[in-house]
């Protein structure tokens, strides 16, 4: 259950008058932070329904039935609380304001799709925003989800799509970037999962933004082949992690990561199809951590590092649960800016070597 109000965490409602559309029913609402509750049953016939209103939170109750759109506009918030017992058919899309997601089958048929459509850049009620609202437990969404640009609020980073719970699971196919200028995943408080495939799309960057950690564990893919995606890893709070662990990768990217931030990462296949040097290369340290846990040190002998600020460093130790001491890791090259340093870290009797030497 997402356990704060809306209201608190996300600055959604100027103190306006506006007339509101909601599905059929129509009015207008006083200039109050108003929450409308709907309990009567919701039909989908094969069109498309929408929720608008600026300084509205609209809380559905009951299970959507039939098939058809539910389209989200207007600055308002959108909370579903029913049950999750629905299997509509049909794709749920965010253009503008924020659906709130507190529990597992909200959104019908795991075969539907949840499209939310953010902004170029950020900004106050520029762009749709998801938030999937597991809290102190843990949600698993089973759509598909497509995920383009930035979200409603600046004060979360942005995001788009914003997970808030410890142990929450994307289980569908998670596509970011289209062709915007860059997409925005965010998660705060504990661990959530990407367990099923990433696809990459044809944007400049995709950013995982908050305090939350994010494990990778499905396939990664993408369209890139000449100059790589980056996948940025950043936080505007405490330190947390972007851990790599797909069964597959078989993306042309560049992993950045910035303060307070570390990629752990237990293979080099994990990085992907990048062996540039220099400012492409696979992996950008911008002030945060590469965490090397790992039981085949050489798999990492075509992946580059770059770096070009004075803070972050490497750090190598054995695979995640393993117990043996002394071992050697691998890299191709390691170019350092100007004026920059890299501390590098071992424990357990690992050592890093540079394969081609640094400069």
């Amino acid at each position: 259950m997402f356990s704060c109000h809306p209201q608190q965490i996300f600055r959604l409602f100027p103190r306006l008058t506006r007339f509101v559309t909601l599905w059929a029913l129509v009015a207008f609402f006083a200039a109050d932070y108003s929450v409308l509750a709907i309990t009567t049953t919701l039909t989908l016939t094969g069109g498309t329904v929408s929720s608008g209103s600026l300084g509205t939170t609209y809380e559905l109750y009951t299970d959507p039935a039939g098939s058809g759109t539910l389209l989200k506009t207007g600055d308002s918030v959108l909370r579903l609380l029913d049950a999750g017992t629905n299997a509509f058919l049909g794709d749920t899309t965010v253009n503008e304001g924020a659906l709130v997601i507190t529990g597992t089958g909200q959104l019908g048929a795991t075969t539907n799709w949840l499209s939310i459509n953010g902004a170029s850049i950020g900004g106050e009620y520029m762009g749709g925003m998801a938030i999937l609202g597991g809290g102190s437990s843990s949600l698993t969404l089973g759509q598909n989800v497509t995920l383009t640009g930035r979200g409603s609020n600046s004060t979360t980073g942005d995001a788009a799509f914003l997970s808030v719970g410890n142990g929450n699971v994307l289980a569908g196919t998670l596509v970011l970037g289209g062709s915007q200028a860059g997409s925005y995943f965010g998660a705060v408080y504990g661990n959530t999962t990407l367990a099923g495939p990433v696809s990459l799309g044809l944007a400049v960057a995709n950013t995982f933004i908050g305090s939350g950690n994010v494990i990778i564990s499905g396939t990664l893919s993408g369209f890139q082949s000449a100059t790589p995606t980056v996948i940025g890893k950043t936080t505007s709070w405490v330190a947390s992690s972007l851990w790599l662990k797909p069964a597959l990768n078989l993306s042309y990217s560049q992993f950045q990561i910035n303060t307070s931030t570390n990629l752990r990462v237990e293979d080099g296949s994990a990085l992907g199809l990048n062996t540039l040097t220099g400012a492409n290369a696979a992996i950008n340290l911008l002030g945060g951590y590469l965490e090397i846990r790992t039981a085949n040190g050489a798999s990492f002998a075509s992946k580059n590092v770059y770096n070009s600020v004075t803070a972050g460093g490497i750090f190598v130790d054995h695979a995640i649960n393993a117990v043996s001491v002394g071992g050697t890791v691998t890299l191709g090259t390691l170019n350092l800016a100007a004026s920059s340093y890299l501390p590098v870290y071992g424990r357990n009797g690992f050592n890093l070597t540079i394969g081609s030497g640094a400069n």
